[in-house]
Parts: structure tokens; sequence; C-alpha cells
């Protein structure tokens, strides 16, 4: 061969080399075998994929190889959070860590003792070491994503078979790939050549429980169009041990291929039969190698998918560079295989999330983790797109125009596509998915809708217009837990009649594209599930708001009655149920007193036709906002009132909850509510109707109403700020210069001046003043404000400067200050993932989350689990993972009170509180807790006897389990029989001798009791809805023996007046709780 010819040659397969990329299978927590430097196998939990893992124990205790010992050893975290430190104290998978610390070594057991479950490094380190390992593995190329080749993407014709993608690879006829097997020195062949021959061509093949061959699979999806078997070497036997190639990462596994692929080359093997590129490059090299994955400090034979350098077949143009290495267990499996071949003949990239900030597809694909589907030996099918480009889908293209009644199959490879005409890039694939074939373990069935845009990345969870997934199920319920990284696919995700069975661009998921114009997909009436569905293309509906907010004034006078009363009516347009309690109502007012509240009564659930419901129960709180905010020229706000609700959901389709009463007062009763008729919440209409100063919200987002042109709708009410609370700039004055100034304000600020001259540099100047009332301006200055003043007053400050009177000169000033704090709050979710009612295990996972503006120390927070013991046995509580949503790692304390309560029904209650060293839990963080409740017996529970069970398997609000904060109750409804008596010892004072007068009260009251010894006291009160309204605290020191005495002036935490009503007061001391009824009349 010419030299001209050999560097040619050279180049195109440098260039060729330029395409490949890195791919694996995820591992999303599968229990595997991994053979260590020192010869040992142990069976361990994995999450990850080629580029990172993390390995626990099977117990959950995150594991780290130790480089002096060459062990798997239990894993504690660097000071930093960046990196596993080993304990030292070695791993062995058959006996837990609890066994280990009962251990006989006291050493061991104080380390192991302060170990936590699945903690994980700092997620930004994650995505380093990703970024990394992705750099080192294979360094020698330049390696961007083999999917950068555009091809032209052709657009079909109405209701045509739709022209193929041709991004991907087309597989149609017969394929050949090479599978070479491979053993080493310190690791021999377990599993025969027959039997991998059998494993990759064996029709109905069922060994080890797989449901077919690799050969099978892929004739299975793509409807036998593609016919893929693989030439099955013997054994070739490695020069060097298994862990000398592990070890060499980045070049390891390059070097074990090459060489094994030289031995072939040498015995003159016959590759004739192999299929190729049109350049000579063998499509599909599967390497396989005996025993569990080598694993030291990472591994370069983690099963994967990339490229090595060129290795020719002597007198051909064929070469080997793309392969796929995988392991080969005791009992091999299919999925992983079926995973990487995705990648070599199709070239299908990854649909997980690299970085493991969400699961991607999931279990719904076999490009995600749905290889991992029945344990590998049932892998699921693909999307329509991906068997669209590999040639194998029918597909009928549709556009906005089409219109009419349509009819799917399920399971054979038949898709409908709606085009981006603008964006060829991007388009919506349907198709029917139900349980047989190669879709029985398919997490749900019905239509499937998926969102395609191929410059997207699974790697990006964020749903923007610049980061999104490359192919997306549109989930049918709404909520987006793959994105938001809460739980896997499930049947809620696909439509169908008794689920969702509308998708446009007015619904949640909607059909919009990317950009969020709307795509003109419009789908209707979708049928029941069957194997041949069918749906309706129609024009885009006129519809209503989703949910409708109404409102009317029912007092006397809109501006200066004593009184703010309104009624309220909520509409509910949505297909489904929404739960009353998701939903509050905020209104915002000005005042320099209190807003305080007389009462929030009524409220009835109505079905669309005006079929009784059920009551609903509210609750009102007023708080004072960050900053005093100005939105309109005559509407101001610096106190925000909620309203929020418990009870049934309302029903979709129209229901509605109306004859919400709410009365509302300002300072003293008779002072007039809204005297200067500027509050920004002004209700005057005495007629029901939308109003934009009155806003509903829904699990604390703004509520979006949409209109036929698909522009969003103001009437569900405009916050008077920005999302931080926070107002425009203050005051401007144009005045002429002067060295004193005479300035209106209301409270004390802080003004900072900028003087800017043309002739000289410009100067700050910052000056406090507190000011005084007077009506008197001086000089008079032309003004604009955004922070009122309801009064005027005369602040003089002298201000020093060099100006020159004649320039011209700007003073601007801008006034802050600082409000009284606001109660901190948090909301609590919760998923199980055990719904079974018989079970010897509760399971729970909860997310605590500051929906407050400050910081809250994790010390002073508290959640109750209520359940039932059901038999008498001892109860046992594990936390097995906790950190907040910044990767800060917990370790919360739980405790088991145990029959220290028989509070509506229930006899135990899970105590989960944070120890002193905990940090704080930021606004909007969260804590994620995974906690486990069993018997020391392990005899059953059964959850539907638990009142904080739900039937949730992914994160939702959840009031039946309680939240608090120093104690106070901010969060959730605990059981009922709140208001019955507790008492279950009279050791400290009996219930004869604890007194309220007088009662019924209207000032004050005086809590009188009696005590046998000193003790901490914790009183808390409560109204007839078992909501904490009031909480005192007395230190031991401070009580005394005998007669103590507690003055109440009857106002709530927030400092403000209790309405009338029935409420129940509470002490608590040591262990035991007393209550008293107190009536408040005034």
């Amino acid at each position: 061969m010419s030299k001209l010819k050999i560097l040619f040659l050279f180049i195109f397969v440098f260039l060729l080399q330029l395409q490949l990329e890195i791919y694996s299978a995820p591992y999303t927590g599968q229990i595997i075998k991994l053979r260590l430097s020192n010869g040992e196998v142990v069976k361990v939990k994995v999450w990850g994929n080629e580029f990172y893992q993390d390995i626990e124990s099977l117990d959950g205790y995150t594991l780290t190889h130790d480089p002096q010992t060459g062990q798997l050893c239990y894993a504690d975290i660097s000071d930093d959070g960046n990196e596993y430190i080993s304990t030292g104290i070695k791993y062995n998978d058959k006996e837990s860590l609890n066994d280990k610390i009962y251990s006989n070594d006291p050493i061991i057991s104080q380390k192991l003792k302060k170990l936590r479950k699945n903690i994980r490094i700092n997620k930004n380190k994650i995505k380093e070491k990703i970024q990394n390992r992705k750099k080192n593995l294979h360094k020698y190329f330049n390696q961007p994503n083999i999917q950068t080749k555009f091809y032209s993407y052709l657009s079909g014709s109405s209701l045509t078979i739709a022209p193929r993608p041709d991004r991907y690879f087309e597989r149609i006829g017969n394929y050949t790939g090479l599978a070479v097997l491979i053993k080493f020195p310190d690791e021999p062949a377990v599993i025969s050549k027959n039997q991998m021959q059998d494993y990759f061509n064996k029709i109905g093949y069922n060994d080890f429980g797989n449901k077919g061959s690799i050969r099978e699979y892929f004739r299975d999806i793509s409807s036998n169009k593609l016919d893929y078997v693989n030439i099955v070497t013997d054994y070739y036997t490695a020069k060097h041990p298994k862990s000398y190639y592990a070890q060499k990462i980045g070049s390891g596994a390059a070097e074990l291929i090459t060489e094994a692929l030289n031995y072939f080359i040498k015995m003159n093997f016959d590759f004739s039969m192999l299929s190729t590129f049109d350049n000579g490059e063998v499509i599909a090299l599967n390497i396989l190698y005996a025993g569990p994955i080598q694993y030291d400090l990472g591994s370069d034979l983690w099963p994967h998918s990339s490229g090595i350098p060129a290795v020719y077949i002597p007198g051909t143009n064929k070469y080997f560079s793309r392969y796929q290495i995988t392991n080969i267990e005791e009992e091999p499996i299919i999925g992983i295989v079926c995973h990487e071949n995705g990648h070599l003949l199709m070239g299908w990239p990854d649909l997980y999330d690299y970085g493991g900030e969400s699961p991607g597809l999931c279990n719904a694909d076999l490009m995600s983790s749905g290889n991992w589907n029945d344990g590998g030996r049932d892998p699921v099918d693909t999307n329509a797109f991906f068997r669209h480009a590999a040639g194998w889908a029918n597909v009928i293209d549709l556009d906005s125009s089409t219109k009419g009644t349509f009819y799917i199959e399920a399971n054979n490879n038949s898709a409908y596509r709606f085009l981006n005409k603008n964006k060829i890039n991007e388009s919506f694939y349907i198709e029917n998915r139900q349980k047989f074939g190669r879709s029985f373990t398919m997490p749900g069935v019905g239509l499937t809708i998926w969102h395609v845009d191929w410059l997207g990345s699974n790697d990006n969870e964020q749903m923007t217009p610049e980061q999104h997934y490359l192919v997306s199920l549109e989930q049918a319920d709404g909520l987006f837990h793959l994105e938001r990284n809460l739980s896997c696919v499930d049947e809620k995700d696909f439509f169908y009649d008794g689920n969702k069975t509308s998708f446009g661009s007015n619904t949640n998921p909607n059909s919009n594209w990317w950009d969020g114009t709307p795509s003109g997909l419009n789908i209707e009436s979708i049928s029941a599930l069957s194997n041949n569905m069918s749906f309706q293309l129609t024009d885009q509906p006129q519809v209503q708001s989703r949910l409708n907010l109404q409102v009317r004034n029912i007092g006397q006078n809109a501006c200066n009655s004593n009184v703010f009363n309104i009624e309220l009516k909520i509409i509910n347009n949505d297909q489904r149920p929404i739960p009353i309690n998701s939903l509050t109502v905020k209104m915002w007012f000005y005042s320099d007193n209190n807003i305080n509240i007389n009462g929030c009564w009524g409220g009835i659930i109505y079905t669309s036709s005006g079929n009784y419901i059920g009551n609903i129960n509210s609750f009102v709180t007023s708080e004072l906002m960050t900053d005093e905010t100005k939105i309109e020229n005559d509407r101001w706000a610096n106190r925000e009132v909620t309203i929020s609700f418990n009870g049934l959901e309302i029903p979709g389709n129209g229901g509605y909850v109306q004859g919400i009463n709410l009365q509302l007062y300002r300072g003293q009763w008779l002072t007039p509510f809204d005297d200067m008729c500027n509050d920004y919440t002004k209700i005057v209409n005495n007629i029901l109707h939308e109003n934009k100063y009155i806003a509903l919200f829904e699990n604390n987002l703004l509520v979006n109403e949409w209109v036929s042109n698909f522009e969003p709708d103001i009437n569900t009410g405009i916050p008077p700020y920005l999302n931080t609370k926070t107002p425009t700039p203050n005051i401007t004055l144009t005045p002429t210069f002067t060295n004193t100034k005479l300035i209106t304000a209301t409270r004390t600020f802080t003004f900072s001046y900028t003087f800017t001259s043309t002739k000289t540099p410009t100067f700050i100047r910052t000056n406090t003043a507190t000011f005084t009332k007077t009506a008197t301006y001086t000089p008079t200055p032309t003004k604009t404000r955004t922070s009122k003043i309801t009064n005027t007053f005369t602040p003089t400050i002298t201000i020093t400067n060099t100006l020159v009177a004649t320039h011209t000169n700007t003073i601007i000033q801008i006034a802050t200050y600082t409000p009284t704090s606001v109660l901190s709050s948090i909301k609590i979710q919760y998923y199980t993932s055990n719904l079974n009612d018989i079970t010897n295990t509760i399971y729970l996972n909860l997310r605590v989350i500051n929906n407050s503006n400050s910081s809250i120390p994790l010390k002073n927070i508290s959640v109750k689990y209520w359940f039932t013991s059901d038999v008498n046995s001892t109860d046992i509580a594990e936390n097995d993972y906790s950190a907040t949503s910044s990767n800060f790692y917990l370790n919360p304390y739980v405790t088991l009170n145990i029959n220290m309560i028989n509070q509506g029904g229930q006899d135990r209650v899970l105590v989960i509180g944070f120890k002193d060293n905990s940090g704080y839990l930021n606004s909007d963080e969260y804590a994620q807790l995974q906690l486990r409740i069993h018997k020391n017996d392990w005899a059953n529970y059964k959850q539907s006897n638990d009142y904080s069970f739900g039937n949730a398997n992914y994160f939702i609000d959840w009031q039946k389990i309680t939240g608090y904060i120093s104690g106070q109750k901010v969060w959730g409804n605990e059981p009922e029989n709140l208001s019955t008596s507790m008492i279950t010892k009279d050791n400290n004072i009996y219930k004869k001798d604890l007194y309220v007068y007088p009662n019924p009260c209207s000032n004050n009251a005086i809590i009188k009791f009696f005590l046998s010894k000193q003790s901490d006291i914790n009183i808390n009160i409560y109204d007839i809805n078992s909501k904490m309204i009031k909480k005192i605290y007395i230190e031991k020191q401070n009580s005394r023996l005998g007669a103590n005495e507690i003055y109440w002036d009857l106002k709530n935490d927030l400092n403000n007046f209790i309405a009338n009503g029935i409420y129940i007061l509470q002490i608590k001391i040591d262990n035991e709780i007393y209550t008293k009824k107190i009536v408040v009349l005034k």
C-alpha cells in the first residue's frame, strides 16, 4: 500500500474516531457483585454509570475503596463534603453494620455508631468527577458526541407515511456482530461458549430467567425488521490479572480489547461475515469478560460503550473501533447488553441523567434504566422516536389542519408524529403502549406521548427553552416527577379514559413547543385502555380558566366601614378534582395598626350540578410584609392576609366551593378599616366577580389562568411585589440646591444621597435621621414615591459638601426600613415506597420544606408521624438517609413515644428532630428523610389503621404528618380528640386544681394551677380546628411549688387579638398533659 494511501486512511480513521462517544447503562440501586483488588467478591448496591458510581452496603451504608488496604470499607465524608474517606473498617456482605456495632471491638463500634446511611458527596463535586472521567477515558481522542452530525430531516405532508429521521442509524435487514469472550489468569470462565452463543442468538431462549436472547429482543422491538446475530469466539485468556486492566483508568479496557483482537487476528479468525459501515468499521463489537466487575477506586472495566484506536483485519478494509464491554455474571442477564447494543447498532444516546439530578425516562425506556426491568431479564422497549429513526416504526404525520378521530394499535410499531415546521429538531410522537410483548414491564399503559428535541439531552432536567430532555415523557398527571426527581414513571403518566383524556395548549401538561409557542396539537376524547385506542384532533377549544376565583363585598362600605367583609367562591374547571387544602387565597392591605381577624366562616363544596359534597374549614393569618409596596397610584400594601383551607376535594368540570365569608378589622373595632380608601385589595363591587387584587395560589404557586388567545389572564391576582418582595426605589427629589434639607417621611429611614455634577466627581453620603410629625416641606420638591407616607414629617438633615451652588445636581433618596420578624413556616411532603396494607415495615419518605422568607435552625424543627402499634411488641425506628437539598447530610434523632397518648385512636407517634449542630434550613430549601419503623420481632402493621399513612407513591403535601417549630405546630392536623382530657397520671397537678377565670372571658384570662414540684411548663392554646394559636413556655426555675398564675391577653402568637369562640387550653408538664376549655366572648 502506498504511503499516500496509508496517510489518507489514517486521517480518515482519525476523523471517524472524533465522533466516538462513551456510553453506559445506568445503575439505580441494583445489587451486583464486585471483585476487589485482593480477590474478594462482595455483593453491593450501586447507583451511577461508567463515569461515576456510588457504592452502598446491602443495608444502605456508603462504601469506598481503601487505597492502603485495597479493601472496600465503610465511608465517611470529608469536612468539605467533596470526598469519601475510608473508616478503615472492612465491609463484609455477610453481616450488617448493626452486627459490627455490637461486636466486641469498642473502637470499631464507636466509629460505626457515627455513620449515616446513604451519604453522598456534594452534587457539584459529582459533576466535576463525571466531567473528568469523560476526559480521561480514552483521553487520546477528542470526542464530541456522535450525534453532532446533522442530516436532512424531511417533513411529510399530512396523513402520509412520515420520512425516517436520518439522525441515527437505520437498521433493517440482517446484521452480524462479533462477541469476544475473555477470561483472566485469576478469573476463570463459569459460563461456557455454547451458553453465550444461546445468550446472543437462540430463538426461544429462557436460560437464567431471561425473556429471550439478544437477537430475539431486537427482532421483537423492530417488528422483525432487524435480525441481529453475533459470532461468538472461544475464550481468550488475558495476559494480566483482571485488576491490571481495571486499575488503568482511561486505557485499561482499550489495552485488553486490542490485546484480544490481535490474538484472534494472529489465529486467522474468520471475520468475513461481520457487518460494517461503508468505511469498513465493524458495526458491533461486543466484549464479554468473565466474573464480577473489578472494582478498585473506580474501574476501567465498568460496563460501557466507547471506542479504541483502529485495529485492522489484514488484507481487508475492515477494522474495529467502536465497542461495548460487559462482564459475564454467574447468571447472565440480557438487559445491559441490549442497552449497549442500542448505542452500537443504532447510535441511540443515553436517556438518563448522568449527574443523578433526575431519573431521565427511568424505567420506561431501554436507553434509561428500563434495561433493568425484571432484574435485567425483560428489558422494556424504547420510545417511538428511536424506533422511527431505526426505520422500524410506521409513522403518520399530523399537523394543525388535521381533524377527526384517529385509531392506534398497541405495541405494533405504529405512531403519529406532530412536527414543528419551524424547528425540524422538535416534534411530538404519539403511540399506544399496553402490557404485552416488550412493553410487558412498562410501568404504565395507555396513550403515550413523547416530546422530542434531538438538540436536547436527558442530562438536562430544567424544563426551560434552553435546557430540557432530548426525549420527554408527557406525564399525564402534570406533576413532572421525572424532571423534579420525585419518582419514576407510574400508571398516572399515561393518557386514557379514567385518568386524563385531553392534551393541548390549555392542559397540564400542555402541547406547547419548548419556546412556549402553541404547537396547534389538541387531542381530546382519548378512549379507555385497549389494544386499539382512539383520540380526536380538534380545534383549540375556547376554555374557561382552570381555576376561577370570584369575590364580592358584603359590607356596608368598601372604604370606611369598621370591618372588611367579603365573600369568596372558587370554581374548578379542570377535569381532575383539586384538594381544597392545596389552595390559598391572599389579600394585601395598608395599615399602621394590626389587621385583626374577626372570623372566616362557611365554605361548602358542590358539584357543577349543585349536589352537596361537604363543608370546609378556613384558617386566616395576617403578617407584616417585608417591604411597603405600591403597585398603582392609589393602592398600597404593607400587610398580607392569607386564607387556607381544610376539607375534601373540589370536583372537576365545574365543581365549586362557595359561601366563604371573611371579616377583618383594623386596630380597635371602631377604627375605620380603610380610611384613605387606598388598600391594595380594595373590593367595592357587591356582585361576585373576578378581581386582580386578590390572588389564588395552588401549592404556593400563583395560579395561571388562560384565555383562548393563549395569553395569561391576570384575574387570579397580581401580588403587589416581585418574587423577592423587593420594592422599587422610594423617593426622588429634585430641589434647588441648598445645604439643609427638610424631607417628609414616616419611619426611621436611612437615606443615601448621590450628588452628581458635570464639573466635579460623584459624592455619596449616608445620613440617618429620626422624624417627628409636622406638616412642612422645605424646600417643596417634585416627588415620586413607592413607599407610602400617610402623614408628613419634618426631619432636618445637614449635609456638608463642596459642590458649587450653580452646578446642576440631583439628589436621589432611597428609603428603607427593617420590619418586625415574620413567623417561620414549614410544610411537609410525604410518600411511601410500601403501599401494602399488611406489612412488617412502615417506610417513610419525607421532605420538610422551609417556605418562609428566613432561615430556620434545624434543631428547632420536629415532625410527628402518628400510627398504631397493632400488636404488643417493641417498635423500632431507623433513619436510612437524611440530607438537605443543598447536599448537607444530616443525622437526625428519631424517638418513639409509646403509650403516652391515645389520640384519635393512635397509640404511637414517631418524633423526628435534629441535633444542635445540624445547622440551618434556608428559605425554599428542604430536608429529605428516609425512615423505617418495624417491630423487634418483625410482626405486621396494618397501615390502614394509621392516621399518618397515605396512599402516595410520589411526594405530595400531607397534612396528616405534623410539623413543629420550637414546639409550636405550624403544619398539619393532629389526630382528633385533642380536646379530650389526656391525663395519664396525677403526680404534678389535678384537673380540679386547673382554673381559668374569668371564663367566659372578654379582655384577658388568668390561667391558674397548682404544682407539687417545680417543672418545665408548656402551655399551648388551640382553636376548635386543633390549630395552635398561642404557645407559652416557663422554665423549671421560674415555676413555683403551689399556686402558679399565667396572664393571657387573648392575643395569638402573631400578636393579634383572637376572635370569639371556644378554645382548648393544654398544659404539658413532663409527660403529663392537662386540658381545659376556654370561652371567649367580647
